[in-house]
């Protein structure tokens, strides 16, 4: 990759990440706030996934039916691979979701800070974990 693909890949995912932004702070006043009945953890599924559609999908294939290609070359993991991993949990994932940050700079690069709210990160980590091809105990 040249030096200035480098730095127009940099400026596409800036001007993503600016939208994604936009969008998330619009998402943030109709979250779904706790999941601790089944009707509440289905809407946690459900919200994360349609968050995943809007801010994971640059980057990560998020579900069976995502028709849009990712921008990363080569892809993020796909979620399926890793809900499917032996040491995922949704605390791990809301964990490495509100300590992740790319610095702008490095390639290729690491998962940028998505700004997420905790309900946010719960949601999204119960559509994550609620793809495994297995269910565990």
């Amino acid at each position: 990759m040249t030096q200035s693909n480098v730095r127009s890949r940099g400026q596409e995912v800036r001007a993503r990440a600016a939208r994604v932004g936009v969008l998330l702070l619009a998402l943030s006043s109709v979250w779904p706030a706790r999941a601790d009945t089944p009707r509440q953890r289905s809407e946690a599924v459900r919200a994360g996934r349609e968050l995943a559609e809007i801010v994971c999908s640059a980057c990560h294939k998020v579900g069976p039916t995502q028709d849009i290609a990712t921008i990363l070359d080569p892809p993020a993991p796909s979620f399926q691979l890793i809900a499917d991993r032996p040491t995922t949990t949704a605390a791990g994932l809301r964990r490495f979701m509100a300590h992740t940050d790319w610095d702008h700079h490095t390639f290729p690069m690491t998962m940028p800070d998505l700004m997420l709210e905790p309900d946010q990160q719960a949601s999204l980590a119960a559509y994550i974990v609620s793809l495994r091809s297995t269910k565990r105990p």
